[in-house]
Parts: C-alpha cells; sequence; structure tokens
C-alpha cells in the first residue's frame, strides 16, 4: 500500500513539473516577438545652426552604426560631399532606420 502511495505521489510531482515547464516554454514563445526594421532616406533641409554632428544626433541610431563618425561617412557619401562642411538652406538625405514588430 504505501509503495502504491510513493508512486503516485510521485506521479503527480512528475505531471506538475512537467506542466509548469511546458507552460514555460509556452509563454516563451509568445513573448519572442522580432522587430524587424528596415532602412529608409529622408530629404532634411540644413538649418542655420546645423552641423553633420547634429544631424546624426537626431537621425542616427547606435544599433545599426558602431559610431556617429561613421552615420557621418555615409551621410557624405550619400549625399557626395567633400568634406564635413554643410551650408545652410541646402537639403540633405539622410538615412534612418524604422520597423515593425513581427511575431
Amino acid at each position: 500500500m504505501k509503495k502504491n502511495f510513493l508512486i503516485l505521489v510521485m506521479t503527480i510531482c512528475l505531471i506538475v513539473t512537467c506542466s509548469i515547464s511546458l507552460s514555460g516554454f509556452r509563454a516563451n514563445a509568445k513573448d519572442d516577438s522580432t522587430e524587424i526594421s528596415y532602412k529608409y532616406y529622408k530629404s532634411v533641409a540644413v538649418s542655420n545652426n546645423d552641423t553633420l554632428w547634429s544631424i546624426a544626433e537626431q537621425y542616427m541610431d547606435g544599433e545599426h552604426y558602431d559610431s556617429v563618425e561613421d552615420y557621418i561617412e555615409e551621410v557624405k557619401r550619400v549625399n557626395a560631399l567633400p568634406d564635413d562642411t554643410i551650408r545652410y538652406g541646402e537639403y540633405l538625405i539622410v538615412p534612418y532606420y524604422g520597423g515593425e514588430f513581427v511575431e
């Protein structure tokens, strides 16, 4: 009788443990949404006190660029700028990233 009771208790413990484990895996799978980011380009007017650095601070994100200098180099390349000089009233094409969450 004790042996049957012990087997019953162990079986119940095993079922409870498996249920908790499977619930945890299922909960993690539901929360495992990822963000897909897309690269966009935008035309911006250079304001009076703008610099490439200030524009980079506004549109750059640290996830896609290693440094502000990398972002500035891309802006210069896209706009065929020979140096860091920009002028009030010019328009620059600047890259930025946007995304959406996908499950």
